[in-house]
């Protein structure tokens, strides 16, 4: 039986009882093995049988599912299988094991054990053969497949039934578990997201004081902006709002050359430098009106129309393919118009103005029509700090709750302005966590009894969650409405 142990630091370590006697197993990569268990080969404890052909014209709807290499491809009336079952690819998306606990109709481009099959527990079976990967078990040949009679000669240590559903019983709970928290990481990590999100289209287009004057754009979806802000088109404060080489460059690309960016390499505010190709110098100079130099700003035209970039100082004198180009006139700052035109204000625009029935499509028109909520350059750079100093917080959030502790931690993500002047004075002297990431002990929420802390972003604001105590191995979660950090 597993046990939970604890470390010198506190924090929580399954170990398990170990067998009285072990035994070698014969297999090198293995080692020993419990005395009482059978180093066998597959073929000795189970068959693969084949599926069966179902073209999916012949298939008549029901109730049970149809699977395939990679899983549940449709349904019909009757099953194949017995319950429950293993479905494991043989061509296509061959050795993928797939496991049902109801009868199935398994397709000939699979394999399928069952009870007539082998006497092992089906659920320990199924680990067995996860662990064995058996996707990489295939000939060489045009189509690669899963051949059995290669899958039957891997090894297997057959223990009990007892064991068998012991063990299969334990890596369901654990499993299960693990799938859980991801999923709840998952989720943190959309929602810190969807806070940063909403915090930067509320400082492009809000600014920095939540309680300075504000006027009508005059743009339905901008709404209100700070009174001594301008609203201009992208066209007013451009050098040029263009588009980059249009025609076929695959028979110019080259080892060595000019780097040309495709929307591929584009995501908001970021280009993404580590598979960029090249075409050759004389090419490039063909388009010389189209280089693109530092400071520029690369947006999207189709799929996610509206993603710009600025392009960085190691792609000085680049070239793009089929992209929007706009060099901002002095003044403007470069990462605050990229940050606008990738805000949720921005992409409505790019929504309504843009055109295609499969996918949006902008041209350079629509992108020089776009209104831009303009500030002084100063408040540009200031904004920017601002933004950009969201990363580091949240880096410094996330490295803070791995941090083993030998006690539960809860903080609070800050979501509003700090209403004391101490700190948002502090913030403006240290742009980004103006005091140390660290535990705090306040009186905590008084309605669940649970402790909370503050830390402190900035001009976003102050919002505390409340906190409480799970024990989840060090992992940070969402709970209801709360960040928990352990």
């Amino acid at each position: 039986m597993p046990e939970t142990k604890r470390t010198d630091a506190g924090a929580p370590r399954r170990r398990f009882t170990r067998y009285p006697v072990y035994k070698d197993s014969g297999v090198e990569w293995l080692g020993e093995i419990p005395a009482h268990w059978d180093p066998l080969k597959l073929k000795r404890i189970c068959t693969f049988a084949y599926g069966d052909s179902l073209a999916s014209e012949a298939r008549v709807d029901g109730d049970v599912e149809v699977y395939g290499s990679n899983g549940p491809v449709g349904s019909h009336e009757r099953s194949n299988t017995l319950a429950p079952c293993l479905v494991i690819g043989r061509k296509g998306s061959f050795g993928k094991v797939n496991f049902s606990p109801r009868p199935v109709f398994a397709i000939d481009t699979t394999f399928f054990v069952d009870r007539r099959f082998t006497r092992v527990d089906i659920r320990w079976l199924y680990y067995v053969l996860t662990n064995m990967r058996l996707d990489s078990v295939t000939k060489d040949s045009a189509i690669p497949g899963l051949d059995r009679e290669d899958a039957y000669v891997r090894g297997v240590c057959l223990c009990s039934p007892d064991e068998q559903r012991a063990i299969a019983a334990f890596l369901d709970r654990e499993t299960a578990r693990i799938d859980a928290l991801v999923a709840k990481e998952e989720r943190l990590i959309e929602l810190l997201q969807e806070k940063r999100t909403t915090l930067i289209t509320r400082a492009i287009t809000k600014g920095l004081d939540p309680n300075g004057p504000m006027k009508d754009s005059g743009v339905e979806w901008l709404g209100e902006i700070p009174a001594h802000w301008e609203v201009k088109s992208l066209k007013r404060i451009s050098r040029r709002v263009g588009v980059g080489i249009a025609e076929a460059a695959t028979h110019a690309y080259a080892d060595e050359g000019v780097p040309i960016i495709r929307s591929t390499n584009v995501r908001a505010n970021q280009v993404l430098a580590h598979d960029l190709l090249r075409i050759e110098r004389s090419f490039a100079e063909k388009h010389r009106s189209k280089y693109l130099f530092a400071g520029d700003l690369v947006t999207v035209r189709t799929g996610v129309p509206g993603t710009t970039a600025v392009v960085p100082d190691e792609l000085d004198r680049s070239q793009c393919f089929t992209m929007l180009i706009s060099t901002p006139q002095k003044g403007h700052v470069s990462a605050f118009l990229s940050y606008f035109l990738n805000s949720t204000s921005a992409q409505v625009y790019f929504e309504l103005e843009g055109w295609g029935t499969a996918q949006t499509n902008i041209s350079v028109p629509i992108l020089q029509r776009i209104p831009i909520p303009v500030p002084s350059e100063d408040q540009q750079k200031a904004i920017v700090a601002y933004i950009e100093s969201e990363p580091l917080v949240l880096m410094g959030f996330w490295r803070e709750c791995r941090r083993p502790s030998t006690a539960s931690r809860s903080f609070a993500l800050p979501l509003s302005r700090p209403r004391s002047p101490a700190r948002s004075t502090s913030w403006k002297r240290q742009v980004g966590l103006p005091e140390p990431l660290r535990p705090a002990d306040p009186p905590g929420n008084r309605a669940t009894g649970s402790p909370a802390a503050t830390i402190w972003l900035g001009p976003g604001g102050a919002c505390q969650w409340p906190a409480a105590y799970l024990d989840l191995s060090g992992l940070v979660l969402i709970a209801g409405s709360a960040i928990q950090l352990f």
